[in-house]
């Protein structure tokens, strides 16, 4: 049996743990012993911690986020000798880059869940931003074996930083994420899911809604829309709801019934890997409505007629596509056609058969190197 040691920041509720989650559950015990690292305790009271699989190792760090830098790579190099695993698999900033510049007898390979260029500069500043993302790149030319979350990704990777990447797409339990056995009500009802950060774009959704139900026409059918998520933009975006079908629900911690009561999902992120919240989408049946970017096209790519993207930052198109998705008649067949893709392309399952298919071969080139 191989020791697969997994390194990650702290364990937020967020979608690189979500994903985390997927593969330790999914791991074939029979052939590898997951061990998790974890550097910093999570920020709050909100951890995913409990929902580990029982029989998963962690080692805890509880390095702060200054004093990190200092002794941070030592401690883990510590850990990690004495963990002796065959594979190190990291995920984030702080972990690929400490791990890439340890020495063992581990193969790396780090998950690639975003384009720096685009995420940190919306996440810290611009400067701050870019800095970050430099270091982050630096680091991904030292790994062994970096895995982007979707094809799209990995080519980004390829084409813009010389970075070649397996890709292995991000998975939906399709066990627990299943079509709601109630008929759906007369009423469109949409569904925004993600962090409130500029890259998101839950301005536009919010504009968009509005030219296309204006406030002043309401009925009992009239759509209604619910927003998922907290972040900075949280307090401007509650000045701004101030339409009487949109519902600012702030972060919760199971998005299930959300997606049980909705008609369509809709994302309008300028950039993402592969965004959690439309799998889990697609896996309850909910068609969908997105961005025109590189994600969501090869979200597009397998899901046919259950995805419709929409170009970005235009409130217009958004507001034509809400309009016309309020009225449209083919809903039954886009919520099999969502759910049958998730199934066959997007499952928890497939991820997990793909990673451990090349931790076998990261393996057997190290024996032979």
């Amino acid at each position: 049996m191989k020791t697969i040691a997994y390194v990650v920041s702290s364990l937020p509720p967020s979608g690189p743990t979500t994903q985390l989650l997927h593969l330790l559950k999914n791991l074939d015990r029979d052939r590898f012993m997951p061990r998790l690292v974890v550097l910093s305790p999570e920020r709050g009271n909100r951890s995913v911690r409990s929902e580990l699989p029982s029989d998963v190792e962690v080692h805890s760090l509880d390095l702060g986020r200054l004093s990190a830098v200092g002794r941070g790579a030592r401690d883990l190099d510590r850990i990690l000798k004495r963990i002796d695993p065959k594979i190190v698999h990291t995920s984030g900033a702080r972990p690929d880059s400490w791990v890439s510049r340890l020495t063992g007898q581990w193969r790396h390979l780090a998950t690639l869940r975003n384009d720096p260029f685009h995420d940190y500069p919306s996440r810290f500043g611009t400067l701050l931003g870019r800095v970050l993302a430099f270091w982050h790149l630096r680091a991904l030319r030292r790994v062994q074996q970096p895995v982007a979350c979707s094809s799209e990704l990995a080519r980004t990777y390829s084409r813009q930083y010389g970075i070649s990447a397996e890709a292995i797409r991000n998975g939906v339990d399709t066990d627990y994420f299943r079509p709601s056995d109630d008929l759906p009500t007369e009423r469109t009802d949409f569904l925004w899911v993600g962090s409130l950060i500029p890259r998101k774009e839950p301005n536009l959704m919010i504009d968009a809604f509005g030219h296309a139900f204006p406030r002043d026409v309401p009925g009992p059918s009239t759509p209604g829309l619910s927003m998922l998520g907290d972040g900075p933009l949280s307090n401007q975006l509650a000045s701004e709801a101030n339409h009487p079908g949109v519902s600012l629900n702030g972060a919760v911690d199971d998005p299930l019934p959300y997606y049980h009561q909705a008609s369509w999902f809709v994302s309008t992120s300028r950039s993402e890997g592969l965004p959690n919240a439309a799998l889990e989408a697609l896996s309850c049946g909910l068609p969908a409505l997105l961005s025109d970017i590189p994600a969501h096209r090869e979200l597009a790519e397998h899901a046919g007629e259950a995805v419709r993207l929409v170009p970005e930052h235009s409130t217009k198109a958004w507001a034509e596509a809400l309009h016309a998705a309020a009225s449209d008649c083919n809903l039954p067949a886009r919520r099999y056609a969502a759910r049958q893709a998730a199934e066959r392309h997007f499952s928890a399952r497939a991820m997990a058969k793909q990673y451990m298919a090349l931790y076998e071969d990261l393996i057997q080139q190290g024996r032979c190197s």
